[in-house]
């Protein structure tokens, strides 16, 4: 069975933890940032709003942190 999570950012930390978010209630706070891996998205989905698009992931291993920090 494949498993479903999603990745969450804290401030502060630079560890990134894979979390299992179905048993999540309530709202997790920050909203997303930024969209990756668009390069290979289904031609039929449609990205609609102006949050920065990655075709694969961001150059650097620290850009992620500096665009959530």
């Amino acid at each position: 069975m494949p498993a479903c999570r999603s990745y969450r950012h804290r401030p502060g930390v630079k560890e990134i933890i894979g979390l299992p978010l179905g048993g999540v209630v309530g709202d997790l706070g920050p909203r997303r940032a930024f969209h990756i891996f668009v390069g290979s998205k289904a031609p039929w989905y449609e990205i609609c709003d102006d949050l920065l698009r990655y075709d694969e992931l961001p150059p650097g291993p620290d850009l992620i942190h500096e665009i959530l920090d």
